[in-house]
């Protein structure tokens, strides 16, 4: 008896715990995100998970959403959050637009966790993985719909469904924790900033192939639940696993997810795969920035996949042009996308003895690094050799050139004046040394949430000056940065068995100068 009663002592306890949250994540992709890196959607479906954050397990059965369920509530600066799902170890809910959520259960209340709010799309996955096969329908001629798989492939110029959420700012948004109306629609303002992304080449996901997107909002309805609907490019190549990320400028993208594409639809044919290699030693110095440093590596890769294309010859673009350098959200594996093996690789040069660089899951495909010691990267001969593996075995060499060392003081706290402001209509580095027929790429960049703005021009080193105009940057906190690279065409090719498209052997200085302001 006195056991038992210990044993009922001990569950009153475990059971009267307060809440505790451990973190509150897309409930689509289960990524965070916006410039904190831990930033959710306001009015988005989100997962909350933790301890003790209920005593039953329970979904509502009715709309509008019960605020209370199963003895759980959530504020969100106070106010009641809709609720679809609670658990001891997660809860479901609509999330309401605030910085700070409790979770009340008849135990007590959690501590409060601060919330930051940023428009971040995730696609629902079949499985409820965040990653797999997406909740994508292909859309007919006819207007019906059906699910996009390896057996039913969209077809180039056919439209699909994509289904996920976290998109921002609606008109006619219905209250929250009730479902979308279906006439008028709620109809994302930002809309006709949402792309599909598919993977033509020369690689995923630095150069995709961006997709018209007709309509975007919240799914009539459905609490919280986004639809995107899109225009699969003509050109876009044709597989079972092509690449598919939704998402908007200065917003965090969608995890990509696989679907299949062929031409009049039907099951789906992989191109042949192919494999392309890229070494690159760089040295970096940086000022102003965390860490400020001198940084020298090498690392390579060996990428694959299906219908792999190399990427467009480099040309010498001289002009200033404006680029936006996207942030393409959580990483998710993706069927035939992998970097290939070369078992050990090893690197020497001046004063660097042979040296193995270890290979290394980034991501979770292979590459190979090796950190080098300060004043390793210099003119010289450096040469790389792999054993073999599934690329086969290979011995590159390649001739470094000069850095240059520039004579413009950019110090943190630096004030880059834009042309809207009245500022100068440029910003001038200048610079000694370096080989002659080198590149040097001037970069002035705005850092916007999750996604730079920068604008750039290119000289040659010779040259010893560059202005770039900073007309069009918005401003924000700023970063310069000078890149020395080699001319395209004394460039090392690439070539290994196993690597169909051979690859590149490149080097780069690169000075980075952060803690800058553009206004």
């Amino acid at each position: 008896m006195r056991l038992f009663l210990i044993l009922v002592a001990a569950t009153v306890v475990v059971c009267g715990q307060r809440p505790v949250i451990h973190g509150v994540v897309n409930a689509a992709s289960y990524a965070t995100g916006g410039p904190s890196g831990k930033a959710v959607a306001g009015g988005s479906i989100v997962s909350v998970f933790g301890r003790n954050l209920s005593t039953v397990t329970q979904s509502a059965s009715a709309f509008p959403l019960p605020t209370t369920l199963g003895g759980t509530s959530v504020t969100v600066n106070g106010i009641a959050a809709p609720i679809f799902y609670v658990s001891p170890g997660q809860l479901n809910i609509q999330l309401r637009s605030g910085t700070l959520m409790v979770v009340t259960t008849s135990a007590g209340s959690s501590d409060p966790v601060p919330l930051d709010l940023w428009e971040g799309f995730g696609i629902f996955t079949l499985d409820a993985s965040g990653c797999g096969r997406g909740a994508v329908f292909n859309v007919a001629s006819d207007g019906s719909v059906s699910l996009n798989s390896p057996s039913n492939s969209a077809s180039p110029g056919d439209f699909i469904t994509v289904y996920g959420t976290g998109l921002v700012g609606f008109f006619n948004a219905p209250p929250d924790g009730s479902p979308a109306p279906p006439d008028p629609p709620s109809l994302a303002m930002s809309w006709g900033l949402y792309y599909g992304a598919f993977d033509l080449a020369p690689s995923f996901p630095s150069t995709p192939l961006r997709a018209g997107v007709s309509w975007a909002g919240r799914a009539p309805g459905f609490v919280g639940l986004d639809q995107v609907n899109v225009r699969i490019p003509d050109t876009v190549r044709e597989g079972c696993a092509v690449p598919l990320m939704i998402g908007a400028t200065h917003a965090g993208r969608s995890q990509p997810i696989p679907i299949s594409i062929r031409k009049e639809g039907g099951a789906c044919i992989d191109p042949p795969t192919a494999g392309y290699g890229l070494i690159t030693w760089e040295r970096t110095v940086a000022s102003g920035t965390e860490p400020g440093r001198i940084t020298e590596a090498f690392t390579a890769a060996f990428a694959s996949s299906p219908g792999k294309q190399p990427p467009p010859p480099m040309e010498f673009e001289g002009v200033g042009r404006s680029r936006v350098i996207e942030d393409f959200g959580p990483s998710c594996p993706l069927p035939g996308y992998t970097n290939l093996d070369a078992s050990s690789v090893t690197i020497e040069g001046p004063g660097l003895s042979p040296v193995e660089a270890a290979a290394e899951l980034v991501e979770g495909q292979r590459v190979y690094r090796a950190v080098l010691p300060d004043g390793t990267i210099r003119p010289g001969s450096f040469s790389v050799t792999a054993s073999g593996g599934d690329v086969g075995s290979f011995q590159s060499s390649l001739r470094i050139g000069a850095g240059i060392n520039i004579t413009s003081s950019f110090p943190p706290g630096t004030v880059v004046r834009l042309p809207a402001t009245g500022g100068p209509r440029g910003l001038t580095a200048n610079w000694t040394g370096g080989d002659p027929d080198t590149w040097v790429t001037l970069k002035v960049v705005s850092h916007q949430g999750v996604s730079d703005i920068y604008s750039f021009i290119q000289a040659r080193a010779s040259s010893g000056t560059a202005t770039i105009a900073t007309a069009g940057l918005p401003p924000g906190r700023g970063e310069i940065i000078l890149e020395v690279t080699p001319d395209p065409a004394q460039i090392p090719a690439l070539s290994a068995p196993g690597l169909a498209l051979g690859g590149q052997h490149l080097w780069k200085y690169t000075y980075r100068f952060g803690g800058l302001t553009l206004q």
